[in-house]
């Protein structure tokens, strides 16, 4: 599971509050939440199936880093493609393209995309290797304005 929180505003009180995100893998489905809960009483959740929507997954991604998932072996290329293309939904050739030369880089995500990916691919008879990203630098803090 990962979780996150992006800095926000409450439409209600105008009080900067932040929003909750959670990505995670329950069974075997890929799933994600996000919850707004200020202390005025105002909120809202969504969560759905499958990638978050770009903006949670933009705010994961700027928070863990991008993941990625090479392919470098596999018994049957064509059943490793199948897979990718039900994951992903794109379309298989790009991925039987990618497949040609192993080892091949075949996924960048989030963490949770990532061990997603990778579950699926093993089940599809692949030898899969995951590279978690380099540490992120910290964003720089606002400098301070002292009055002089």
């Amino acid at each position: 599971m990962t979780t996150a929180n992006i800095d926000s505003v409450c439409a209600a009180c105008k009080r900067s509050w932040p929003i909750e995100l959670v990505q995670e893998i329950k069974g075997n489905k890929l799933t994600w939440r996000e919850r707004f809960e200020c202390e005025c009483g105002h909120g809202f959740q969504a969560a759905g199936v499958g990638l978050p929507v770009p903006g949670v997954r933009r705010a994961l991604l700027e928070q863990f880093g991008t993941t990625a998932v090479w392919v470098e072996a596999a018994k049957s290329k064509s059943l490793v493609a199948q897979t990718m293309s039900m994951i992903t939904g794109l379309d298989e050739p790009s991925f039987t393209a990618q497949l040609k030369r192993l080892p091949a880089k075949v996924y960048e995500g989030t963490p949770v995309e990532a061990e997603f990916v990778e579950a699926g691919l093993e089940r599809a008879g692949a030898t899969v290797k995951v590279i978690a990203p380099k540490k992120l630098k910290a964003k720089p803090k606002p400098k301070s304005r002292v009055k002089k």
